[in-house]
């Protein structure tokens, strides 16, 4: 089944972890993330911060749908005032 087809199951405690093999094989779907050890995470770049916040709320729709809740991070690059 591919990933995208897939439904979120909460963790239970009584899931098992994706193995090597598993996690290089969904790996393979989404090439614009990242894996790190049992973290799957990509960047986001918005115009501003509006747009950031649109899109976090977006993806907090689609979360609270599917009973998954991941970490979300905005942070604003501010330039340098020299």
């Amino acid at each position: 089944m591919e990933l995208a087809e897939k439904k979120c199951i909460p963790c239970s405690g009584e899931t098992p972890k994706l193995n090597a093999e598993q996690i290089d094989e969904f790996a393979e779907q989404i090439p614009d993330w990242g894996v790190y050890d049992t973290l799957i995470v990509r960047s986001f770049e918005f115009n501003d911060f509006k747009e950031a916040m649109a899109f976090t709320n977006r993806v907090a729709d689609i979360a609270e749908n599917e009973n998954h809740h991941p970490d979300l991070h905005i942070s604003s690059r501010i330039p340098s005032c020299d």
